[in-house]
């Protein structure tokens, strides 16, 4: 695992479809702020698992 910074943003609630969700959305130069995230090294297998666990 690493963490690496993300380009400036900013935050948003997407309300459809329902329930609202937060997102995140691009920005003009100068607004919105940096975030940090952690970036994951899977094997495909252990991804598929992942992304199998997660609700539609």
């Amino acid at each position: 695992m690493s963490h690496t910074p993300l380009a400036p943003t900013g935050c948003t609630r997407f309300p459809e479809p329902a329930p609202p969700k937060p997102g995140m959305i691009g920005v003009s130069e100068g607004e919105g702020s940096e975030i940090e995230v952690e970036v994951w090294k899977l094997s495909p297998a252990a991804f598929g698992l992942f992304v199998a666990a997660i609700p539609a």
